[in-house]
């Protein structure tokens, strides 16, 4: 079945409240909050100093590496209608979304392209590993500034505590609202 075919289902991913999900960061991490429109300061170690302003806008100019990464977000999950709808809904306004099904197809894509933001599943299909942390590992020993949105519906206090040791920027159990993805990529600069 078309992934097209299964839109009318999709009606309540993107129009529920934010559901009862666990968001917690680690205590020693803090985001930089940047007002709406504004690029957050960034140190480029190829400048040497801080950021050059631009002219114009009197903002910090986006480096190398934020130029590369764009806006572009990878969805790692087994649930096909879960890929749509967060798709749908998180794609727009600059944000590119590409979604994988399965670990290779992830690791493909990881290969390919570099990313912003991974939000990936902990449980894959076909699998009875913790897909998500092999994702985990390889998108910080390839890219460590991108950021990782850990969902799970295999959620408990270890694993909690080890995707957020492991470098995951938020951790949510099943259900996620798509507000609450969306919010957490404002958070993250998105």
């Amino acid at each position: 079945m078309p992934l097209e075919a299964l839109a009318p289902f999709l009606l309540p991913l993107t129009t529920m409240k934010s559901l009862p999900a666990i968001a917690l960061m680690p205590p020693q991490a803090s985001l930089p909050i940047s007002p709406p429109g504004e690029v957050p300061f960034v140190q480029d170690s190829t400048i040497g100093e801080a950021q050059k302003t631009s002219p114009r806008t009197g903002r910090p100019n986006r480096t190398r590496d934020d130029t590369n990464l764009g806006r572009r977000v990878l969805i790692v999950d087994d649930e096909a209608v879960i890929l749509f709808g967060f798709k749908k809904v998180l794609q727009g306004n600059g944000v590119e979304v590409d979604t994988a099904e399965t670990l290779q197809e992830a690791v493909d894509l990881l290969e390919t392209r570099d990313y912003r933001c991974v939000i990936t599943d902990l449980k894959l299909s076909g699998s009875s590993n913790d897909d998500g942390f092999e994702i985990m590992q390889r998108v910080k020993g390839r890219k460590p500034e991108t950021k990782i949105i850990m969902i799970t519906g295999y959620g408990s206090p270890e694993v909690m505590e080890k995707a957020l040791s492991e470098g995951a920027s938020y951790y949510y159990e099943k259900p996620v609202s798509a507000t609450i993805l969306r919010d957490a990529l404002k958070r993250l600069g998105l």
